[in-house]
C-alpha cells in the first residue's frame, strides 16, 4: 500500500511539472468524467474559435464593400508588417488590427453617405453584404449562447472535487470563456446594431440567428 502511494505521488507531481495535470488524472481516476463533459467543453471551445474567424472574415467584406480605399490600402501594409513578427508579438497584433476594423465597420453603418452607397449596390453584391451582416448577428449568438454553457460548466464542474481534478487543465480555459464573453458580446453590439439599419435602409436581407442555424462562412 505504500508503495502504491509513492508511485502515485510521483506520477501526480511529474504530471504537475509536465502540465498535463488533467490528463493523468483522469487515467489514473478511471471513467469518472460527468457524461458528455469532454464533448461539451470541446463544443465550447471550437465555436469561440469559429466565432471569431466568422467575426473577422465579416467585417473584412464590409469594410471592403463600403470602405475607403486608402484605409484598406493602409490595412494591406499592416498586415503585411505583421507578418514579419515573431509569433509572440504577432497574436496581439492581430487582435489590434480586427478590433480597429471592427470599429470602422460600425462607423461605416453610421454614415449617410456609406448608407447611399450601399443603396446603390448589385443584387449580388447586396446578398453577399447581407450574408455578413447576418453572421455578424449569429456570431454574437453563437457567442452568447457558449457563453452561458460554459458558465454553467463550470459550477458543475468546480462542485466536484472529481471532475475538478478531472478538468483542471481545461477548467482555466473554459473560465476564461466565461469572463470573456460579456466583453465581446458588448463591443459587437454597436456594430450589429448599425448593421441591422444600414440593411433595412438599403433594402438589403439578413437572416436573424436561430439555435440551428451555423454561420454561412
Amino acid at each position: 500500500m505504500i508503495r502504491k502511494s509513492f508511485v502515485f505521488s510521483i506520477l501526480l507531481a511529474s504530471a504537475l511539472n509536465a502540465g498535463m495535470f488533467g490528463d493523468l488524472a483522469g487515467s489514473l481516476m478511471g471513467d469518472s468524467k460527468p457524461d458528455g463533459t469532454a464533448t461539451e467543453m470541446q463544443t465550447i471551445f471550437e465555436t469561440m474559435d469559429q466565432s471569431k474567424s466568422t467575426l473577422t472574415a465579416s467585417v473584412d467584406l464590409i469594410n471592403t464593400m463600403l470602405g475607403d480605399k486608402k484605409q484598406l490600402s493602409k490595412w494591406q501594409d499592416q498586415t503585411k508588417a505583421i507578418d514579419k513578427l515573431s509569433d509572440d508579438e504577432k497574436v496581439p497584433a492581430i487582435a489590434k488590427l480586427n478590433q480597429e476594423k471592427m470599429l470602422y465597420a460600425t462607423a461605416l453603418g453610421e454614415s449617410k453617405d456609406v448608407s447611399t452607397k450601399a443603396k446603390k449596390l448589385s443584387n449580388d453584391q447586396k446578398s453577399k453584404l447581407g450574408a455578413a451582416i447576418s453572421d455578424i448577428l449569429l456570431v454574437s449568438f453563437r457567442e452568447k449562447e457558449a457563453g452561458d454553457k460554459a458558465k454553467e460548466l463550470v459550477k458543475t464542474i468546480v462542485a466536484s472535487p472529481k471532475s475538478a481534478l478531472q478538468y483542471a487543465g481545461d477548467l482555466p480555459k473554459l473560465k476564461d470563456v466565461v469572463s470573456e464573453t460579456p466583453t465581446m458580446l458588448n463591443n459587437q453590439a454597436a456594430l450589429s446594431k448599425n448593421m441591422v439599419v444600414l440593411a433595412s435602409n438599403a433594402n438589403i436581407a439578413i437572416k436573424q440567428p436561430k439555435p440551428t442555424e451555423t454561420a454561412s462562412k
